[in-house]
């Protein structure tokens, strides 16, 4: 018998499945982020975090007890197995939440797949209200149609973008879709003018090698370099993408020759600020995108002008939440670099940009994200306790 407890104004047992830091995989930032910002959030008394067994722990010293919230980091997932769901239901039979929020990056396949994706709806079947936050939506392919089919069984799917939202509206006939912002990772900070005196510098964030490439945007700044007297550095702050082992080291054996090219390596997570504080203008040297640019969100929240390409994923989330930039031809270099000279030479122009973007980050920060989600986990378990009560 399924037992239905409704929460009205009671604080919350919330759980969430995610990666989290300093795991380098797909959203383990956001989800370090989002939970952060739950145990913050005063409708929740405990928060459980269940994510794979390769944290350390030192790096969660500070979740013990936020706002008088107790955080758990369960570590019950391990990516070396197809055992994860039964760990995950193995877990959650012991800590007994209120809810499970599932911080996906998409619905392409691997080896942990099949399982984890049942999960929603597995869990929904034990009475236990369960929302999917989905950043990708993929709707080529037998299998990621087959995925999302089984991930749109949860109580409520959430993605980031109306676009996305369509899609599934669209091709799946989805009734339970929501969008709720990405959001901005921390409270944004107005844009600082930069100093007369200092280089001008560039900064490039992410992991490398696949959309995301730096040749480009090397040789567009050379190209800066030799048209305009500013002193130009170029900080490119992460590690090559899982698929694409190696790219970078063979980037800097091609362009070992140019000059004030720094490659950061990882950014541990209290580098990041710092990271961006100190650019100038954040790049994007992409082709296309996955899902929702998290790192445009961070620009914005600590007062960035960006050189963002003209693909139609940035042109949508320019439309639906109000980020700019100075755009360009994703395959031109010279294109890029009018782009990138621009805002380098320009300072009006750049302030501009900056606070256009950070204006865009303060409607959505992901204290008001999390609140949110707190609101439709109440929703969903007040209505299915009146649906019980018939």
């Amino acid at each position: 018998m399924q037992t239905f407890y409704r929460l009205n104004s009671n604080p919350m047992k919330l759980a969430v499945v995610t990666n989290f830091t300093p795991n380098k995989t797909n959203v383990s930032e956001y989800g370090y982020h989002l939970a952060k910002n739950f145990a913050k959030n005063q409708d929740v008394s405990e928060l459980i975090v269940f994510t794979e067994n390769s944290i350390d722990q030192t790096n969660t010293n500070d979740y013990s007890k936020i706002n008088g919230c107790t955080v758990k980091i369960n570590e019950c997932l391990d990516r070396k197995t197809t055992k994860n769901a039964f760990s995950i239901l193995k877990a959650v039979k012991e800590e007994k939440p209120d809810a499970i929020l599932f911080n996906i990056h998409s619905t392409q396949p691997n080896s942990n797949s099949l399982m984890s994706v049942l999960l929603p709806l597995v869990l929904k079947l034990k009475g236990i209200s369960t929302i999917v936050l989905l950043h990708q939506v993929k709707t080529e392919g037998f299998l990621n149609k087959a995925f999302t089919r089984l991930l749109l069984q949860a109580d409520l799917v959430t993605v980031t973008l109306e676009e996305q939202a369509r899609l599934l509206r669209e091709n799946f006939n989805a009734h339970n879709v929501s969008v709720v912002r990405h959001g901005s990772f921390s409270t944004p900070v107005f844009p600082q003018p930069v100093k007369k005196d200092e280089p001008k510098k560039v900064l490039a964030f992410g992991k490398f090698g696949t959309y995301k490439r730096v040749e480009i945007l090397i040789e567009a700044i050379e190209q800066v370099r030799k048209r305009t007297e500013e002193k130009i550095e170029l900080i490119i702050a992460g590690i090559d993408a899982p698929e694409a082992q190696g790219y970078l080291d063979k980037v800097k054996k091609s362009y070992h020759d140019v000059e004030d090219i720094f490659f950061t390596g990882y950014v541990e997570e209290n580098d990041v600020k710092h990271v961006f504080k100190e650019s100038t203008i954040v790049a994007f040297p992409y082709t296309s995108l996955e899902g929702n640019a998290g790192i445009l969100h961070q620009a914005g929240a600590y007062g960035k002008a960006t050189v963002l390409p003209q693909t139609k994923d940035f042109e949508i989330i320019s439309q639906e939440e109000g980020y700019t930039g100075a755009f360009f031809n994703e395959r031109s270099i010279s294109s890029l670099a009018t782009a990138i000279e621009s805002l380098i030479v320009n300072d009006e122009y750049r302030t501009e940009v900056a606070e256009t973007n950070y204006q865009a980050a303060c409607k959505n920060t992901l204290a008001s994200v999390t609140s949110s989600y707190i609101t439709l986990f109440k929703n969903i378990i007040d209505n299915k306790y009146s649906y019980a009560l018939v």
